[in-house]
């Protein structure tokens, strides 16, 4: 004898389910890295009206170390994010969280444009690669109860 199919409407099923401690842990963490992400751009913008005056410089000498983190972004975002895809999201965002951390350290330890221009490309990539994949994890967590 063959059993009927059950009927089951997924949207009601996940309307009514709460979410878990460990999803809301997730969604927490990842909004937290794409927070970072937001305040990372502005810092820079921000701090240049300190770091001028302390390194003798104008507002348009910091274009680059701007530029660079951008370029760093967009790098990442187009040539290592998509890795999550195939070696994992988890990986590439503790990996990509980790480059972002070190790229905000040596931000606050350069001496000079260049430094900065370097460790904000360096922070870029991080943020280019965590971004996405923090984004996708969140989403992968929040349907699956």
């Amino acid at each position: 004898m063959v059993k009927a199919l059950q009927k089951v409407e997924v949207d009601k099923l996940i309307d009514e389910r709460p979410l878990s401690r460990l999803q809301m842990t997730v969604i927490l963490l990842c909004a937290f890295v794409i927070f970072l992400d937001g305040y990372d751009i502005q810092t820079l913008a921000v701090s240049i009206n300190w770091l001028a005056p302390d390194w003798h410089l104008t507002r348009s000498d910091f274009t680059l170390p701007q530029t660079t983190a951008l370029l760093g972004y967009a790098s990442s975002a187009a040539f290592v994010a998509g890795l999550g895809d195939r070696w994992g999201r988890r990986p590439i965002l503790i990996i990509a969280t980790a480059v972002m951390g070190i790229g905000s350290l040596g931000t606050a330890l350069s001496g000079d444009v260049n430094q900065l221009a370097l460790w904000r490309f360096l922070t870029g990539m991080g943020f280019g690669a965590s971004v996405p994949n923090a984004t996708a994890i969140t989403s992968e967590f929040v349907l699956v109860r």
